[in-house]
């Protein structure tokens, strides 16, 4: 019996992801097959924690399969995906590190108190995160929790709410200067 796999491995990049943009399966499996391994020993070298490097491959894919629509834009899957990948990591360190200096403040703050500071993070992300969406126009949070929670591309979004692919970007933007402000880890630091 034949691999179903085997005639997709010859293909390229671009017939995958035009394969992919018509809801092939078979397409997105063989790119797995393709950059999954590759992504991972990326992602294991920058972060040598073998679950975060997982989550991080597992996470590219899963934003590749959602914007399939769109994937035949790329033009080169294997620079897109280590971008990806790039970001993802840079993203987690900055967020390891804060989350570093964030508990080591917590543990001269409160040297004689047994506070959580897991339930401390929270209390404070959630806290700013709330003012922050309560100063955003309806239509900027409507865009940016189609953007950064649902997860979807800006063209995606555009064509939800028809209007252009610039005006996501800036309501983006515009969200994302606000939720800076409000959850300035550097005052509570």
């Amino acid at each position: 019996m034949a691999n179903p796999l085997q005639d997709y491995v010859r293909k390229t990049d671009k017939e995958l992801l035009q394969l992919l943009a018509h809801n092939d399966e078979q397409a997105f499996r063989a790119l797995y097959a393709r950059y999954a391994e590759q992504l991972y020993f990326v992602a294991f070298r920058k972060l040598p924690l073998t679950h975060k490097a997982e989550d991080l491959v597992q996470e590219i894919f899963i934003q590749l399969y959602r914007g399939r629509a769109n994937a035949v834009d790329i033009n080169d899957l294997r620079a897109w995906l280590l971008a990806c990948l790039r970001n993802m990591i840079l993203n987690e360190l900055r967020t390891m590190r804060i989350h570093e200096r964030h508990h080591l403040e917590l543990s001269r703050q409160s040297a004689g108190h047994a506070a959580d500071p897991g339930q401390f993070d929270l209390r404070v992300l959630e806290s700013g995160f709330q003012a922050a969406m309560a100063q955003l126009t309806t239509r900027c949070r409507q865009v940016f929790t189609l953007s950064r929670v649902e997860e979807l591309p800006n063209r995606t979004i555009a064509e939800q709410l028809n209007v252009s692919v610039k005006a996501v970007e800036k309501q983006v933007t515009n969200a994302l200067r606000i939720m800076r402000k409000e959850i300035d880890f550097n005052e509570s630091i």
